[in-house]
Protein backbone atom coordinates (compact mmCIF):
# COMPACT_ATOMS: atom_id res chain seq x y z
CA UNK A 1 0.00 0.00 0.00
CA UNK A 2 1.33 3.42 -0.96
CA UNK A 3 1.95 5.91 1.84
CA UNK A 4 -0.32 8.96 1.73
CA UNK A 5 0.35 12.53 2.84
CA UNK A 6 -3.33 12.86 3.80
CA UNK A 7 -3.94 13.29 7.52
CA UNK A 8 -7.75 13.20 7.56
CA UNK A 9 -10.17 11.02 5.66
CA UNK A 10 -13.89 11.10 4.99
CA UNK A 11 -16.36 8.90 3.11
CA UNK A 12 -18.90 10.06 0.56
CA UNK A 13 -22.38 9.08 1.75
CA UNK A 14 -24.39 10.32 -1.24
CA UNK A 15 -24.70 12.93 -3.94
CA UNK A 16 -27.66 15.28 -3.45
CA UNK A 17 -29.58 16.57 -6.45
CA UNK A 18 -30.06 20.32 -6.76
CA UNK A 19 -33.82 19.79 -6.71
CA UNK A 20 -33.69 17.87 -3.42
CA UNK A 21 -31.22 20.35 -1.87
CA UNK A 22 -33.49 23.30 -2.64
CA UNK A 23 -36.61 21.44 -1.49
CA UNK A 24 -35.02 20.83 1.93
CA UNK A 25 -34.12 24.53 2.11
CA UNK A 26 -37.77 25.47 1.57
CA UNK A 27 -39.28 22.78 3.77
CA UNK A 28 -37.14 23.05 6.92
CA UNK A 29 -36.84 26.45 8.64
CA UNK A 30 -33.66 25.34 10.42
CA UNK A 31 -31.85 25.58 7.05
CA UNK A 32 -32.73 29.29 6.86
CA UNK A 33 -33.25 28.97 3.11
CA UNK A 34 -29.79 27.54 2.44
CA UNK A 35 -29.77 24.39 0.25
CA UNK A 36 -27.84 21.26 1.21
CA UNK A 37 -24.40 20.90 -0.37
CA UNK A 38 -24.22 18.49 -3.35
CA UNK A 39 -21.82 15.94 -1.83
CA UNK A 40 -22.98 14.48 1.50
CA UNK A 41 -20.09 13.34 3.67
CA UNK A 42 -20.76 10.56 6.18
CA UNK A 43 -20.59 11.56 9.83
CA UNK A 44 -20.25 7.95 10.99
CA UNK A 45 -17.05 7.04 9.11
CA UNK A 46 -14.15 9.44 9.24
CA UNK A 47 -10.75 9.69 10.82
CA UNK A 48 -7.48 11.46 11.35
CA UNK A 49 -3.88 10.32 11.61
CA UNK A 50 -2.86 13.09 14.02
CA UNK A 51 -4.48 14.98 16.91
CA UNK A 52 -6.11 18.42 16.74
CA UNK A 53 -7.03 18.39 13.07
CA UNK A 54 -8.50 21.79 12.13
CA UNK A 55 -11.17 20.20 9.92
CA UNK A 56 -12.77 18.42 12.88
CA UNK A 57 -12.50 21.51 15.08
CA UNK A 58 -14.43 23.43 12.41
CA UNK A 59 -17.06 20.65 12.34
CA UNK A 60 -17.41 20.83 16.11
CA UNK A 61 -17.74 24.63 16.05
CA UNK A 62 -20.41 24.53 13.32
CA UNK A 63 -22.35 21.83 15.21
CA UNK A 64 -22.26 23.93 18.39
CA UNK A 65 -23.48 27.00 16.52
CA UNK A 66 -26.33 25.06 14.92
CA UNK A 67 -27.39 23.45 18.19
CA UNK A 68 -27.58 26.83 19.90
CA UNK A 69 -29.48 28.36 16.96
CA UNK A 70 -31.93 25.43 16.66
CA UNK A 71 -33.72 26.28 19.90
CA UNK A 72 -34.91 29.60 18.46
CA UNK A 73 -36.59 28.36 15.27
CA UNK A 74 -40.26 27.80 14.36
CA UNK A 75 -41.90 24.36 14.21
CA UNK A 76 -41.62 22.19 11.11
CA UNK A 77 -44.70 22.44 8.86
CA UNK A 78 -47.09 19.52 8.38
CA UNK A 79 -46.31 17.31 5.39
CA UNK A 80 -42.58 17.13 6.11
CA UNK A 81 -40.92 13.77 5.48
CA UNK A 82 -39.39 13.83 8.97
CA UNK A 83 -40.47 15.67 12.05
CA UNK A 84 -38.42 18.49 13.49
CA UNK A 85 -36.50 16.15 15.78
CA UNK A 86 -35.17 14.00 12.93
CA UNK A 87 -34.21 16.70 10.46
CA UNK A 88 -32.81 18.92 13.21
CA UNK A 89 -30.49 16.07 14.21
CA UNK A 90 -29.31 15.65 10.61
CA UNK A 91 -28.74 19.38 10.31
CA UNK A 92 -27.20 20.18 13.71
CA UNK A 93 -24.93 17.20 14.34
CA UNK A 94 -25.30 14.85 11.39
CA UNK A 95 -23.80 14.57 7.92
CA UNK A 96 -24.90 18.09 6.96
CA UNK A 97 -22.31 19.56 9.35
CA UNK A 98 -19.42 17.49 7.99
CA UNK A 99 -20.55 18.07 4.40
CA UNK A 100 -20.81 21.83 4.74
CA UNK A 101 -17.42 22.19 6.41
CA UNK A 102 -15.87 19.97 3.74
CA UNK A 103 -17.53 21.94 0.93
CA UNK A 104 -16.47 25.32 2.31
CA UNK A 105 -12.99 24.48 3.55
CA UNK A 106 -10.73 23.25 0.76
CA UNK A 107 -8.07 21.09 2.33
CA UNK A 108 -5.49 19.18 0.34
CA UNK A 109 -4.76 17.00 3.36
CA UNK A 110 -8.20 15.34 3.33
CA UNK A 111 -8.61 12.02 1.55
CA UNK A 112 -12.12 11.48 0.13
CA UNK A 113 -13.11 7.82 -0.10
CA UNK A 114 -15.92 6.83 -2.51
CA UNK A 115 -19.10 5.21 -1.16
CA UNK A 116 -18.31 1.89 -2.84
CA UNK A 117 -15.56 1.25 -0.26
CA UNK A 118 -17.92 1.10 2.72
CA UNK A 119 -21.36 -0.10 3.70
CA UNK A 120 -23.51 1.49 6.38
CA UNK A 121 -25.96 -1.00 7.85
CA UNK A 122 -27.81 1.20 10.35
CA UNK A 123 -29.52 3.71 8.07
CA UNK A 124 -32.60 5.24 9.62
CA UNK A 125 -32.85 2.98 12.67
CA UNK A 126 -32.63 5.81 15.20
CA UNK A 127 -35.65 7.51 13.61
CA UNK A 128 -37.84 4.47 14.20
CA UNK A 129 -37.06 4.35 17.92
CA UNK A 130 -39.42 7.18 18.81
CA UNK A 131 -40.27 5.61 22.16
CA UNK A 132 -36.81 6.59 23.44
CA UNK A 133 -36.84 9.79 25.42
CA UNK A 134 -33.87 11.87 26.51
CA UNK A 135 -34.04 14.39 29.33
Amino acid sequence: MQKSDKNTWVFIEAFISSRYAHKMARLYPIRMGKPEVPMRIANYAMGASKPRVIFYLQCFMLACDRILRSGRLPKIPKGSKWGPESYNVLFTTGPDVISEVFENTPDETTLVIPRKHMRHKGTGKWREQSDLAFA
